[in-house]
């Protein structure tokens, strides 16, 4: 569990955490993004999951302006949870180091918040930029994401760069699961569906940055992961229309790395993805 630290005297304040990694070129345009925000209880933490480079130099160039931590690498999960244990705000977001908010992301995500105590998260849209920072139009992610547990489990959810939650229900649902290197935002979003609602602002308040080092270009890491998030949560019990989504992600993401572990000659482990094929096949 997720402890609040001394968070009486700092009702309305926002406790933006910022996990990083090797992203020294990109986190200051990142932490400029959040200061330069409409709403005006911010505090900034940025925490280093034991990245190399020269990061920081750059966030310790902002003074007391961000709190900044430093831990041994262990993936962008145990970066954020240890954010979560340092926040003081009533409010906490997740920023990566490399994407951008617009002025007013937190103004409006916090309004609606605001405007109903049943809603535990909000987030939006967001829009892609290459390395340099240039818009390219195109809205990100593709699909509209979802809200409730089966429309997340189908579609998606927003991105992770976009949530702004009540600090109270993370105390009460835990924070990031530590054990999904990938998709541990999509996870967290279900656990917050299952006990609370969640509300999608339908406009482009951030930017998602696209460059060669970004997560998500290792294909056979994230089917990997795929296949790790689908277990688990075929495991914790959802509805029939959720399973059957579930089952259809197993077996075609097991497929995929058992055809791609016989390629490579690795035996044992194509064996055992054809066994989640097989079991994702028949549900």
């Amino acid at each position: 569990m997720i402890s609040k630290n001394n968070t009486d005297d700092h009702q309305d304040l926002l406790s933006v955490i910022i996990p990083t990694y090797n992203n020294a070129d990109y986190i200051g345009e990142t932490i400029d993004s959040v200061l330069a925000q409409t709403y005006p209880a911010v505090e900034i933490i940025v925490v280093n999951d034991g990245g190399t480079d020269h990061t920081p130099e750059v966030v310790r160039a902002y003074g007391d302006k961000v709190r900044y931590f430093e831990k041994p690498n262990g993936g962008v999960a145990s970066a954020r949870n240890l954010g979560l244990r340092e926040a003081r705000g009533e409010y906490v977001a997740f920023l990566d180091s490399d994407d951008l908010w617009l002025p007013t992301l937190a103004e409006e995500e916090i309004a609606r918040l605001r405007e109903d105590p049943e809603v535990g998260m909000a987030c939006c849209l967001m829009e892609n930029i290459n390395a340099s920072g240039a818009r390219t139009g195109m809205v990100k992610p593709k699909v509209f994401p979802g809200k409730t547990v089966e429309e997340l489990i189908a579609k998606g959810s927003a991105l992770p760069s976009t949530f702004i939650m009540r600090r109270e229900l993370l105390d009460r649902i835990g924070g990031f699961d530590e054990e999904l290197i990938i998709f541990e935002d999509l996870d967290l979003a279900l656990r917050i569906a299952e006990v609370s609602r969640i509300v999608i602002l339908e406009k482009i308040l951030a930017l998602y940055r696209l460059h060669p080092h970004n997560t998500t270009k290792n294909e056979t890491k994230v089917f990997r992961y795929q296949v790790v998030f689908a277990r688990k949560w075929l495991a914790r019990g959802v509805s029939p229309t959720a399973r059957a989504a579930l089952n259809r992600r197993l077996a075609k993401y097991a497929y995929w790395l058992f055809r791609h572990n016989l390629k490579a000659g690795r035996l044992i482990s194509a064996g055992k993805y054809f066994g989640l094929f097989c079991r994702g096949r028949l549900g």
